[in-house]
């Protein structure tokens, strides 16, 4: 099979070489039956910056000085991006009504009936299952605990019960995109301890003003599909001042790692200078509501480096 790719797709695209209906990739058998599907609905630099949080989580935490192999990091990176498609698989098909009503949505593979409904659950649930053996298998079962416990809570709890019900619905539901910090150090130690919970609370607190700016950005995608995201709800004035008070507080709470992990001046100034753009950009966006998709990618740079820079500093 070929894939197409546009210069704007960062994953495998839609036939149109559009990016914005999520990605869209189909395994096929020798049969040319679809047997997996890979449907993130996020672009690569996005899930680059989710994913960063389980190296800079496993790198930060040293067992006896020594470093887990590149490779086996890799590997275990590799098995939280699978986990990560089959929740989003999974999601998908839950979501698959509203999905078809947005812009940015409706060319997924189940809107368009490129893929069922059955063949999505499937490949969602295999991985996710696959997942939690394999963390379990090569790292601990705390970890794979966890993992496990963020799908689930990201589908029942944030797709099923707050999506569609409360504009709070991306501060309680983020909660599971920020698991992957205490799933790396679990990995490594087989416990949870105060600087993997500071990671967990920078994402935490990092998730509404990343997921308000894309609302922003497709608000009236969400209102015709009656999602009551915050800017739907409350309006643009009163979302941008919630995404710079966040901002405020994720880069407040970045510092706190610094003295629970002994870490150095390198992340000091790191998470200084990356915390003031941050509420730079978000004051920007006080001013110019059309910056939505400006702070959106730059929050993603910002967790990428931040996260960079404190697995450098352990290193270097």
């Amino acid at each position: 099979m070929t894939t197409r790719r546009s210069a704007t797709c960062a994953w495998p695209c839609s036939k149109d070489g559009d990016a914005r209906g999520g990605a869209a990739l189909s395994i096929r058998s020798v049969t040319g039956v679809p047997i997996a599907y890979v449907g993130t609905g996020e672009p690569m630099d996005k899930a680059g910056a989710y994913g960063i949080q389980g190296y800079g989580a496993t790198i930060v935490e040293r067992v006896d000085g020594d470093y887990f192999s590149v490779m086996g990091l890799g590997l275990r990176r590799l098995v939280e991006l699978l986990e990560r498609v089959g929740v989003r698989s999974i999601n998908n098909v839950v979501d698959r009504d509203i999905d078809a009503h947005m812009e940015r949505t409706m060319r997924r593979p189940l809107p368009t009936h490129r893929l069922g409904v059955g063949e999505a659950l499937v490949v969602g649930v295999l991985l996710g299952c696959g997942g939690f053996v394999w963390l379990w298998l090569t790292t601990t079962l705390l970890a794979a605990i966890l993992a496990t416990a963020a799908l689930v809570f990201y589908v029942v709890v944030y797709t099923m019960m707050l999506k569609r019900t409360t504009p709070q619905n991306i501060v309680i539901g983020g909660a599971a995109g920020a698991v992957p910090a205490l799933v790396g150090w679990a990995a490594v130690t087989g416990s949870l301890a105060l600087p993997a919970w500071i990671l967990f609370a920078v994402v935490f607190f990092w998730t509404p003003p990343h997921f308000w700016a894309l609302a922003l950005q497709f608000q009236d995608d969400y209102a015709r599909a009656g999602v009551p995201m915050l800017p739907v709800v409350r309006g643009e004035r009163m979302t941008t001042l919630q995404i710079t008070l966040y901002a405020a507080v994720v880069g407040v709470v970045s510092l706190m790692l610094m003295p629970a992990s002994d870490l150095g001046g390198l992340y000091l100034w790191s998470a200084v200078v990356l915390g003031l753009a941050f509420v730079a950009v978000s004051v920007w966006l006080i001013a110019d509501r059309t910056r939505a998709m400006t702070l959106f990618r730059f929050s993603n740079v910002y967790l990428t480096l931040l996260f960079s820079a404190a697995m450098v500093d352990v290193l270097v």
